[in-house]
């Protein structure tokens, strides 16, 4: 009689021991599938504030190209209207129909000449002013947005660590980290520099010059796009 009474204190004892710790588990694998649901609406929320940002970088292009396309058909209109005003007038009157033509024509080889004098001295100005600058612009940043898991990201720092030191102490070189929410003021920085640029970009590596060009991407078949970027800074010969 007694051992059935301890036995049956035994088995509720252990029916309680069990249901609570079902409790335990079940509640400890609700908290975990929250904070891997929570994760991945943050995941899914960053995702789709690229996919806005590069969707918006590219109507904005489209209009670019209408402003400049508008531009360019009305200084063609502006130039047409200029040369026409700008036509010698023949007296009729005073001067037989031979002679009209005569300076008409001389006046025609007169501007040609002057169109080409002009154009020539634009040229050297512009050769000069590009010249100033290679001379005058002897430090480049330049801003590497990596993954840490990305190994053509590695390869380009690894490339730009073996550079010449006379190379590497004219140019500032930044590198943020993209791949985790933890680091979202460099995911920021990356929309904006993406935006300002019209960059077309959609991965890593992504290597932005002086915030006004960039490269995609790095392979050792880029490695001379890469150079070529550091000859157009004068950063090399």
């Amino acid at each position: 009689m007694f051992k059935t009474k301890k036995n049956i204190i035994i088995g509720i004892i252990l029916g309680i021991s069990i249901a609570l710790f079902t409790i335990f588990i079940t509640q400890k694998l609700i908290f975990k599938k929250n904070k891997i649901d929570n994760n991945t609406i943050k995941e899914n929320k960053i995702e789709k504030n690229i996919n806005q940002e590069e969707n918006q970088n590219i109507i904005e292009k489209e209009e670019i190209k209408n402003i400049e396309k508008t531009t360019t058909t009305k200084s063609i209109k502006k130039n047409n209207n200029t040369s026409q005003n700008n036509k010698p007038k023949t007296n009729n009157s005073n001067y037989p129909n031979q002679n009209n033509n005569q300076e008409e024509n001389q006046n025609n080889d007169n501007n040609n000449e002057l169109n080409n004098t002009n154009e020539n001295q634009t040229n050297n100005e512009n050769d000069n002013e590009n010249t100033t600058n290679n001379e005058f612009n002897n430090t480049l940043n330049i801003d590497l947005y990596y993954s840490e898991t990305c190994p053509h990201c590695h390869a380009f720092m690894e490339y730009y660590d073996t550079l010449d030191e006379n190379i590497t102490s004219k140019i500032i070189f930044n590198k943020y980290e993209i791949s985790t929410i933890e680091n979202i003021n460099n995911i920021t920085k990356y929309l904006d520099v993406s935006k300002k640029i019209n960059s077309t970009c959609g991965g890593v590596p992504f290597i932005v010059f002086n915030e006004e060009d960039y490269m995609c991407g790095f392979a050792d078949s880029l490695i001379e796009t890469f150079l070529e970027k550091l000859r157009h800074y004068g950063i090399i010969n």
